[in-house]
């Protein structure tokens, strides 16, 4: 062999020398991150499953303003029903108590929830200990906007990834004030419409402050967005509305349904209000019945509009760090599908 042989195969083994002893380094950190991948896949699933399958104790929190966030001893979002349960189907009430405007006695904090979900408490010092983070988002399935003119109102709908959705059947309706009425344009029936190439389709502005309710429907899959223009708000939770002023004039429940040939049903019905009371300085009213799947309570004379909205996010951080695990599922909440992602992180190993 000539020297140059020699030096060379002398380099090789030196070379794999060293990646042996770098691989053998390296070994005990990839189980141990491993390990607490499984770890965190183990916490996330029984999160997900505590969720989305379990509606809490007490079973009827949500819409019950009688129950506040320190009565609660098990934390769930399911609805809640005594004959039969609907799989991934989440209570909306429960879901607005999310909210971090929700007045402080009814809104689950992400710490109570923390503490619920067995994922952290108090030390003998008192002193809030956390074992795992978690940040709940809620997606849409069709992320639906609204912007309104002096003329007209324009409905967009597009993807999670901001991408314009063609084809989306949009049915519409807006609840005005007359004196003490609440006026329903179209006077019969909706505004139905198309999204165009670019997402969008327009609809006739009436009446102002407005009430506007829509239906986006895109090969089955149904979400309902609702739109404030002027008026006040406030919370409407189970049969309970929250206003921040006094409900004047008739009230009215406005829902949404399904009707045979497939097509919507937007219409608004009057309903009784009993003032019970107050909590955390709003008033508080006592609806007579509830419609199935109202999404807003519309009062003349003045005009106030209170909605159920769903939060964009929920958490104990809105950020994460890279060694987290996440889960989907699709879910119902109230009329609207919507995309459920949870994402699990250790606080310390």
């Amino acid at each position: 062999m000539q020297t140059y042989e020699y030096v060379f195969t002398a380099a090789v083994i030196v070379s794999l020398l060293v990646a042996a002893v770098m691989l053998i380094g390296m070994a005990p950190q990839l189980a141990l991150n491993a390990s607490q991948v499984d770890q965190l896949k183990m916490a996330a699933q029984k999160i997900m499953t505590q969720l989305i399958l379990n509606p809490g104790s007490p079973p009827d929190w949500g819409g019950n303003t009688n129950v506040k966030a320190s009565n609660l001893t098990s934390f769930g979002l399911a609805v809640y029903a005594s004959f039969t349960r609907d799989a991934y189907v989440l209570d909306v009430d429960k879901v607005q108590r999310l909210r971090s405007d929700v007045p402080e006695p009814l809104r689950v904090s992400p710490q109570r929830a923390l503490e619920l979900l067995g994922l952290g408490g108090r030390t003998a010092q008192g002193t809030f200990t956390v074992d795992y983070g978690f940040k709940l988002e809620f997606k849409p399935a069709v992320n639906v906007t609204v912007q309104v003119s002096s003329s007209e109102i324009t409905v967009s709908a597009f993807s999670e990834y901001h991408q314009p959705i063609p084809g989306v059947t949009i049915t519409a309706r807006i609840f005005y004030a007359e004196g003490e009425t609440i006026v329903k344009a179209p006077p019969e029936g909706c505004y139905t419409c198309k999204t165009n190439a670019s997402g969008f389709c327009t609809l006739p502005r009436v009446g102002s402050p407005f009430l506007l309710v829509v239906v986006a429907e895109y090969h089955g899959v149904q979400v309902v967005k609702t739109h404030v223009e002027g008026g006040s708000g406030g919370f409407l939770l189970g049969d309970t509305v929250l206003s921040r002023g006094s409900l004047g004039g008739n009230a009215y429940q406005v829902f949404v349904a399904r009707v045979s040939n497939g097509s919507h049903l937007i219409e608004a019905v009057k309903t009784p209000l009993t003032s019970s009371g107050t909590i955390d300085g709003y008033q508080a009213y006592r609806m007579g019945f509830l419609e199935p799947n109202a999404v807003a309570v519309a009062s003349a004379n003045p005009f106030t509009a209170i909605r159920r909205e769903v939060p964009d996010s929920y958490g104990s951080s809105d950020a994460y760090p890279p060694l987290s695990y996440s889960l989907e599922r699709a879910v119902r909440i109230g009329p609207s599908m919507y995309t459920l992602r949870l994402q699990v992180w250790r606080t310390s190993w």
